[in-house]
C-alpha cells in the first residue's frame, strides 16, 4: 500500500479503483502498484483533506458490471478471497438466482459482500452517511468508451498518455454468464439492487 501512497502523494491525483472498471488496465498504464478497491472516504482519512488532488474514478453500466464481476469470481478472482466468495456463495453459473437474491437481501443492510458486487456509488462518497455528490471527483470516465476517455483523462490530469493495454480479462467460454442467462424477474432484482448506479452515472434500465 505504501508504494501506491506515495504515487498518489507524488503526482497530486488519487485514483478511485472500482471493481471490473479496466481499473488494472489504468494503474498499469501509469506503472502504479494495485491500490485495492478503497472508497473515497478511506483516501480522505489517509490524506485528510484532497483538496491539492486530482481525483478520478471509471464507471461502467451496472449489469455488464455484474456479469463480469460474476465471470470474474465464478473463475476464482486473483486471490485467497477472491477464492473464498467464490467457494462461500457458491459462485457458478447454475446458482444465479441464489447469489442474485442473497444480494437484493443484503441491500440496505450490514451484510457483507464481495466488493466486486457492491454498488459503485459506495465507493464515491466523502463517508458511507453522505450522499454521492459527482463535484467531489474531478473525472468521472465511462469503461463504456475508455480509450476517448482516458485520452481526456490524461489532458486533464497532466499524466502521459500511452495507449491502454487490456489487463485482467477473462477467456469467453460457454460456462460463463451472460445476458441471456438473466431472465426478466433477476434482471428486475438487478435493477433495484444497482438503482442508485442507474441514477447517478446515467445509465438506461433494460427494463422499465
Amino acid at each position: 500500500m505504501t508504494e501506491y501512497l506515495e504515487e498518489f502523494k507524488q503526482n497530486k491525483l488519487i485514483f478511485i479503483h472500482i471493481p471490473k472498471c479496466a481499473g488494472t488496465s489504468i494503474l498499469n498504464n501509469f506503472n502504479i502498484p494495485q491500490t485495492g478497491h478503497l472508497s473515497l472516504y478511506h483516501y480522505i482519512k489517509l490524506f485528510g483533506t484532497l483538496d491539492e488532488y486530482f481525483v478520478f474514478t471509471f464507471v461502467r453500466n451496472p449489469i455488464d458490471r455484474f456479469l463480469s464481476a460474476f465471470n470474474y469470481l465464478s473463475l476464482g478472482g486473483r486471490n485467497k478471497w477472491d477464492e473464498e466468495w467464490k467457494t462461500k456463495l457458491n459462485i457458478n453459473k447454475s446458482n444465479l438466482k441464489n447469489i442474485i437474491f442473497f444480494l437484493n437481501e443484503a441491500r440496505g443492510k450490514n451484510i457483507e459482500i464481495p466488493v466486486h458486487f457492491r454498488n459503485q456509488t459506495s465507493f464515491l462518497k466523502k463517508s458511507k452517511f453522505q450522499k454521492f455528490n459527482k463535484k467531489n471527483l474531478n473525472f468521472i470516465g465511462r469503461f463504456e468508451h475508455i480509450d476517448n476517455d482516458f485520452k481526456e483523462l490524461c489532458l486533464l490530469s497532466g499524466m502521459e498518455y500511452k495507449r491502454l493495454q487490456k489487463i485482467n480479462s477473462k477467456p469467453k467460454t460457454n460456462d460463463l454468464l451472460n445476458l441471456n442467462d438473466i431472465d426478466r424477474k433477476e434482471m428486475k432484482l438487478l435493477c433495484n439492487i444497482y438503482s442508485k448506479d442507474f441514477k447517478n452515472f446515467n445509465y438506461p434500465k433494460l427494463l422499465a
